[in-house]
């Protein structure tokens, strides 16, 4: 039931030349107007979600300088099959409740088709965050030219601000075409970009569609 929904449109105008992560800090302003909110969900647009893995991280505890970021991850012990390129690997602590790290470097053993390490699991695409997502996303803006929410969420990993929240075994999809890896590719400040690690499709040739489904079967 989506009566009383308002929905506020950021327009960057067709000309934009930017990327996904400084995107966000255009509507930063529009996300803190409410106090009594404790943070925002950020939900990648390229993923579908199962609607109660939605309804369960919008209830994720959040507290500013304690956990600021709440990430979905996948534990799935199986062996993965499809996952994108551009995968994030996430590795929690041993209670399974702190997520000490993520990158795409983790991603990779399991894009390649490895079983899952012990406190590891595949970053889904939806996050619960207080304002400190978009303080650092601001400051990477100052130093870098091309930067990610990982970038960010690393970060504030590293301090111990991070939980997560496990989907099992509920839906959910990535799907990234080639029509959308090329805009990327050939976007300007992509073409600017010298760092390997930076850019998450970096060594990737004549890619294709991918479509990864976690989870059960599908309900129709």
């Amino acid at each position: 039931n989506l009566k009383g929904l308002q929905l506020e449109v950021v327009d960057l105008h067709e000309d934009y030349a930017g990327f996904y992560a400084a995107s966000l800090l255009s509507a930063c302003e529009r996300c803190f107007t409410d106090a009594t909110e404790p943070g925002v969900l950020l939900a990648t647009a390229d993923h579908i979600f199962d609607d109660g893995l939605v309804r369960d991280i919008c209830f994720a505890p959040l507290s500013p300088g304690v956990t600021d970021v709440c990430v979905l991850v996948d534990f799935s012990r199986d062996k993965w099959a499809g996952l994108p390129a551009t995968t994030v690997g996430v590795k929690c602590t041993q209670d399974m409740q702190r997520v000490s790290d993520l990158s795409r470097a983790l991603g990779k053993p399991m894009v390649a088709g490895g079983l899952r390490q012990p406190q590891m699991g595949v970053e889904a695409g939806l996050f619960a965050c207080t304002s400190q997502v978009f303080e650092r996303l601001a400051a990477l803006s100052k130093s870098q030219e091309y930067y990610t929410i990982t970038d960010a969420i690393q970060e504030l990993a590293h301090e111990g601000h991070v939980s997560s929240l496990g989907t099992k075994g509920r839906n959910w999809l990535a799907i990234e075409t080639t029509t959308e890896l090329e805009e990327s590719r050939s976007s300007t400040v992509m073409k600017k970009m010298h760092s390997p690690e930076s850019s998450p499709f970096q060594g990737l040739k004549d890619p294709l569609p991918a479509i990864f489904v976690a989870g059960g079967p599908m309900c129709t």
